[in-house]
């Protein structure tokens, strides 16, 4: 019951199944496995990786245990590594160095502000010549 309430994503239901199958029986690989799977569907990784510990302690020699338990290890470590990573950032403490060691804000700024001003000049520039261009042309016709 519990494999295909996993199947169509029915995860508390599925726990629920597990759950009473385990106070039954206790012991049973299969659905402390199936527990595991659940509880990481669940996002619950560390208690998924505590109960696939539970079931490699009565079948040692699972393969598909042992493969399970290595991919939620290595989930969790990229898991703690993100949370540091995005608690670093939010209080400023990342030491990471941009992109570009070289880059300096204030020469691009002042970079950016001869670019305006050289901009803004070439437009006055050509308005004047238009102006003087389209009123002499205007003036001839007369």
């Amino acid at each position: 019951m519990a494999a295909a309430q996993l199947k169509i994503g029915a995860f508390d239901a599925a726990l629920t199944s597990v759950d009473n199958v385990l106070k039954v029986q206790p012991k049973n690989v299969k659905a402390i496995f199936r527990k595991g799977k659940i509880l990481e569907s669940l996002g619950r990784t560390a208690e998924a990786i505590k109960t696939l510990k539970e079931a490699l302690e009565i079948e040692p020699e699972a393969k598909i245990i042992h493969q399970e338990l290595s991919k939620l290890i290595v989930k969790q470590k990229s898991e703690v590594k993100s949370e540091r990573d995005l608690y670093r950032r939010m209080l400023g403490q990342d030491k990471r160095p941009t992109t570009d060691t070289s880059f300096n804000r204030k020469a691009a700024s002042g970079y950016v502000k001869w670019g305006v001003v050289a901009g803004g000049l070439t437009v006055a520039l050509l308005s004047v010549v238009a102006y003087k261009h389209f009123h002499n042309a205007a003036t001839a016709v007369i």
